[in-house]
């Protein structure tokens, strides 16, 4: 069985994410963390390895020249969204109108056309991957089966083709799901990165990595720059 392993990052500061968010904190610069970047950029760079990065718009100006370096070494940029807020509760008529600015900006700025989005929060609905078509859009990647962390509406991919384990087609459009263990010791578990890896025990997540690698053709992972801030 072949296996593949995509590494991303989720490009947005210390204050968008959504527990310190709700709470107000008032932003501090010298916390935006965006130097990360760079960071990952080496570690991927040091095995070959070519990564995604899902990026929020207004956290542009804060991050350029990290990301024009990850641009001039071969990875890829996509979009994480204008601003880092749920999209659930979203027309399909406001999420293009977003979505369409994201996409120019990061034209402008880094000379390259983005294909691919993560929704802030792996909030979805099917009206918003119609959205996403129409702008030109060709993979999704914000599919989490795991109702507790997220809220998606996209019909359990049931009318894609199945590539693999998490890669779907729905004819020339990709949807690839964020990993979820269904066999740690606690039951269903998202095992691709953020509060769940952070807060979890290595030796937890370890060996639920390893079952998952084990049985699984895909995995996705991603981080945030702040979660690599010394």
């Amino acid at each position: 069985m072949e296996k593949i392993a995509c590494f991303t990052m989720d490009v947005e500061s210390f204050f968008d994410t959504t527990c310190v968010a709700k709470k107000q904190v008032a932003i501090d610069e010298r916390f935006n963390c965006a130097s990360e970047i760079s960071t990952y950029t080496n570690l991927l760079n040091k095995y070959d390895i070519k990564g995604t990065f899902f990026v929020i718009a207004d956290f542009i100006n804060q991050s350029y020249q990290y990301l024009k370096e990850t641009v001039s070494q071969g990875h890829e940029i996509a979009v994480h969204g204008l601003h880092h807020e749920s999209i659930f509760e979203y027309s399909k008529e406001k999420l293009k109108e977003d979505l369409a600015k994201a996409k120019e900006i990061i034209k402008e700025q880094f000379d390259v056309e983005p294909i691919g989005y993560r929704s802030p929060c792996f909030n979805i609905k099917k009206e918003h991957i119609e959205a996403l078509k129409e702008l030109g859009f060709k993979y999704d990647s914000s599919f989490q089966d795991f109702k507790k962390a997220s809220k998606n509406d996209i019909d359990n991919l049931s009318k894609y083709e199945r590539v693999n384990d998490l890669l779907y087609k729905d004819n020339d459009f990709y949807e690839a799901k964020i990993s979820v263990s269904p066999f740690s010791l606690i039951g269903r578990y998202p095992l691709s990165g953020g509060a769940y890896l952070r807060v979890a025990p290595w030796w937890f997540v370890k060996l639920t990595l390893k079952r998952y690698l084990k049985k699984h053709d895909m995995y996705i992972f991603y981080v945030h720059p702040f979660e690599i801030y010394k």
